[in-house]
């Protein structure tokens, strides 16, 4: 038995086993690889003016009912929401729109900082804050680009009721 030949097949078989193993690997090369590439494109963004927020006293006299207002986290909503265009415009924007501040560019500054905010009904963030600041320029700039994200699509319940959903990011800063 030990001094047998193997016969073509079984050769055959071996190799076929290897082709998805080598194409998984390709495939996971290349994700990160490409998040490598969205991490490090940074240019300039135009600064858009703040508007103002006019709150009427209904507003302020009204609040939401309780249980209307709930805040789900994003493993509770049966629909995620979702930014336009789906994650690979999400990535492309925050490669887009981060400038790395000069100050932390001259100190070595870099890391990931987490972000946490609240996709609203209507699409909108609110609520963005640090969960782990990185350094006081640098968490300020991802602030900045968080809340000039456009509006996404709002998350939803399996009956279709849109509601607040808790979503977080985390935006890596790396020197070249």
């Amino acid at each position: 038995m030990l001094n047998k030949k193997r016969t073509n097949s079984v050769r055959k078989v071996k190799y076929l086993a290897l082709i998805p193993m080598a194409a998984g690997l390709l495939l996971l090369n290349n994700i990160d690889a490409m998040a490598r590439v969205l991490n490090e494109k940074v240019t300039d963004v135009i600064q858009l003016p703040a508007l103002e927020t006019v709150v009427s006293e209904t507003e302020i006299a009204d609040p939401l009912p309780p249980g209307k207002d709930k805040i789900y986290d994003l493993d509770k909503c049966d629909i995620k929401p979702e930014f336009p265009g789906g994650e690979g415009a999400l990535l492309q924007f925050l490669a887009k729109s981060i400038k790395y501040p000069v100050e932390a560019q001259r100190l070595g500054k870099q890391g990931t900082v987490n972000i946490s905010f609240v996709i609203e009904k209507d699409g909108m963030i609110t609520n963005a804050k640090i969960v782990q600041p990185l350094y006081p320029s640098l968490d300020k700039e991802a602030l900045r680009v968080i809340n000039s994200m456009p509006k996404w699509t709002p998350g939803k319940l399996k009956d279709g009721t849109v509601v607040r959903v808790q979503y977080a990011v985390p935006l890596t800063y790396r020197l070249q």
